[in-house]
C-alpha cells in the first residue's frame, strides 16, 4: 500500500513539473512575441530609417515566429500527452489503493 501511495506521489511530483516547465516556457514565448510585436511595428513606422539588408531580416525574423509557432503547438502537444500518461497513471493507482482497501 505504501508503494501505491509512493507511485501515486511521484505522479503527482511528475505533474507538477510538466505543469511549471509549460508556464515557464509559455512565459518565454510571450516574451518572443512581443519583441516580434515591436519589431514589426518599427518596420511599419513611416519615419524609420532605410537600414542595409532589412528585409532580409524581416524574412529571418518571420521564419523564428513560423519556427516559434510550430513549437509551441509541439510543446502543447507533448504537455498534454505528458499530462495525460499522469493522469492515467494516478487514476489507475487510486484505483488499486481502494480495491485493496475494500478487498
Amino acid at each position: 500500500m505504501t508503494k501505491l501511495r509512493d507511485n501515486y506521489e511521484k505522479a503527482q511530483q511528475k505533474l507538477e513539473t510538466a505543469d511549471a516547465n509549460l508556464k515557464m516556457f509559455l512565459f518565454l514565448l510571450f516574451k518572443i512575441k512581443n519583441v516580434l510585436i515591436i519589431l514589426l511595428r518599427f518596420h511599419t513606422r513611416s519615419d524609420r530609417l532605410i537600414l542595409a539588408n532589412f528585409d532580409e531580416r524581416l524574412r529571418e525574423l518571420e521564419d523564428i515566429r513560423c519556427e516559434y509557432e510550430q513549437s509551441r503547438t509541439l510543446s502543447r502537444d507533448i504537455y498534454a500527452t505528458e499530462t495525460y500518461k499522469i493522469a492515467s497513471e494516478e487514476h489507475s493507482i487510486t484505483i488499486k489503493l481502494f480495491l485493496s482497501i475494500f478487498i
